[in-house]
C-alpha cells in the first residue's frame, strides 16, 4: 500500500523528474520492494501511482461546454388518419381497431388536447346526444364525458363540444344530434336535429364548450383514410 502522506514535495519534484529524464516513460511505478521507479508502463505486480498518490490532484475545473443536439427521433406514420373535406389531417392519429380510429386533436395551446373516436365517415358509432337545460338546445351544452387530461370530444357535423367541467344531475329539455330525417325535432343551423323534452329528462352530464371546426381551421366533415 502507499502512504501518499509519506510522500513530500520535495519527493514529488523528485518524482517528476526521474519520470522527466526517462525518455520513453510515461508512468512511475511502486516494485514490490517499496522502490518507485519510471517505465513505459508498470510491470505485474507493480503498482501504478496515480497523481492522487503523489499529492498532486488540483481542484476540479468548470463544467464543459454542452455538446451538439443529437438528431430527431423517427416520426410515426399511422397507416390511417383523419382529414377535412380539404383533405387537410386534422388530428393526430393514435389507434384503430379496424372500426374505429383514435386520434387527438390540439384545440389551442393554453387548452388540454382532446381525443375523437369515430369511425371512419366521421360519426359516433354511438350517435352521441348534446343536452340542454332549455327547451329549442339553447344555452350550456351537456354531455356524457366529463373533463379528463385527455377528454373525449362529440363531434356533430361541425362543432365540437369540448369537456369543460364535472359531471352534475340536470333536468335536460333539449337535445342535439346528428339524425338525417329529423322526424321528431327541427333542424338546427348546424345540420343537426334538435328535439325538446316533456317533461324534462333527468341525466348526469358534464358541461361542455362548443368549438366550431372553422374556428381550428377545418372544413367539415371529417373523415378517415388509409395512407
Amino acid at each position: 500500500m502507499i502512504h501518499t502522506g509519506t510522500i513530500t514535495r520535495h519527493r514529488v519534484a523528485l518524482l517528476l523528474l526521474l519520470l522527466a529524464t526517462h525518455a520513453h516513460a510515461t508512468v512511475l511505478c511502486v516494485t514490490r520492494k517499496g522502490d518507485i521507479v519510471a517505465d513505459e508502463r508498470c510491470r505485474k505486480r507493480e503498482v501504478q501511482l496515480e497523481a492522487r498518490d503523489l499529492g498532486v490532484v488540483g481542484p476540479a475545473g468548470l463544467p464543459g461546454a454542452d455538446g451538439p443536439a443529437g438528431p430527431d427521433g423517427a416520426r410515426v406514420e399511422r397507416p390511417f388518419r383523419f382529414v377535412d373535406a380539404t383533405g387537410k389531417p386534422a388530428c393526430v392519429s393514435l389507434a384503430s381497431d379496424g372500426v374505429l380510429i383514435q386520434c387527438v386533436l390540439e384545440i389551442d395551446p393554453e387548452s388540454a388536447p382532446v381525443q375523437l373516436v369515430l369511425l371512419p365517415d366521421g360519426t359516433d358509432k354511438d350517435r352521441p346526444y348534446v343536452f340542454y337545460e332549455a327547451p329549442g338546445c339553447q344555452g350550456t351544452p351537456f354531455t356524457y364525458e366529463p373533463a379528463a387530461v385527455i377528454g373525449r370530444g362529440v363531434l356533430l357535423t361541425t362543432q365540437l363540444f369540448v369537456p369543460n367541467g364535472t359531471p352534475t344531475t340536470i333536468g335536460a329539455l333539449s337535445s342535439e344530434q346528428v339524425n338525417e330525417t329529423c322526424s321528431n325535432g327541427t333542424l338546427t343551423p348546424h345540420g343537426t336535429c334538435c328535439v325538446d323534452y316533456d317533461p324534462a329528462l333527468q341525466i348526469t352530464v358534464a358541461p361542455a364548450r362548443p368549438i366550431d371546426l372553422s374556428t381550428l381551421g377545418l372544413v367539415a366533415p371529417l373523415h378517415g383514410e388509409n395512407r
